[in-house]
């Protein structure tokens, strides 16, 4: 899909660059993450939109934006997505 070839430059472009620069690439990654999985929610695949759901979170936490609202808000989309599932 679209997003996973999106999700797949970005790890290549961020393995190309300095490490403080690939950190910027982290947030955007999270944010396709973020997408694919509302996408796996509508179709109503609960595994897959748990995985990107978990990746998600995971590029949050290595990205500049770990301590942020950012991270507090995808956290609390997480738990009430995981919840709903």
């Amino acid at each position: 899909s679209y997003f996973k070839c999106m999700v797949e430059f970005c790890e290549k472009v961020s393995g190309m660059v300095e490490p403080d620069k690939a950190a910027a690439l982290e947030g955007p990654m999270a944010m396709l993450y973020r997408y694919m999985a509302t996408y796996y929610v509508a179709m109503n695949k609960k595994e897959e939109t748990l995985d990107c759901l978990e990746k998600m979170l995971q590029h949050v936490e290595k990205g500049r934006c770990a301590d942020t609202p950012m991270r507090a808000a995808l956290w609390i989309r997480f738990r009430r997505m995981r919840l709903t599932l």
